[in-house]
């Protein structure tokens, strides 16, 4: 009897914590304590900390090799982030594999803004798009690609705004 409230117990209770899977493994709702047995720590490439967890050399985008930072404060994965980082020479961060992957993966944006901001030198170009796909807005957030083509993308659950 007990093996039988325990096996109801364990199906219940799953499904209604875990949300929505955000990147690879990782799903909205999943527990610090469950992260970290998919990624323990190992040197130089994943670190746990505080209230997120770095996660490097697991994902390449072209010849690029973004760093993944997992956010769970409280203990309870919220978002995830893929931060480009500039290495080599010349520097490369590969912000037109990442926009090419997204748009091939999820289509056409559900958003896209562009905002310009005037430099002496050279004009800086940000470009924003979001997409939403099953439960998770993905914005891909890119700064400048003419000169730092900085970027990042944000997987995290759509909030329920009460429309």
């Amino acid at each position: 009897m007990r093996f039988a409230i325990a096996a109801v117990t364990v199906l219940l209770s799953a499904p209604a914590i875990a949300g929505p899977p955000l990147w690879q493994n990782v799903s909205a709702g999943m527990s610090v304590d469950v992260l970290r047995s998919l990624y323990p720590p190992v040197k130089g490439k994943v670190h746990h900390k505080g209230d997120r967890t770095i996660i490097e050399d697991v994902q390449q985008i072209a010849r690029c090799h973004p760093k993944v930072i997992v956010y769970h404060p409280g203990g309870i994965v919220s978002k995830v982030e893929i931060h480009s980082q500039m290495r080599g020479f010349p520097k490369e961060t590969c912000g037109d594999a990442a926009a090419t992957a997204l748009i091939g993966k999820y289509g056409t944006p559900t958003a896209t803004d562009e905002a310009r901001t005037p430099n002496l030198l050279v004009p800086q170009r940000d470009t924003f798009q979001t997409w939403i796909k099953d439960g998770v807005s993905i914005e891909f957030n890119r700064y400048n690609p003419e000169t730092d083509d900085d970027w990042t993308i944000v997987y995290a659950p759509v909030k329920n705004i009460g429309l």
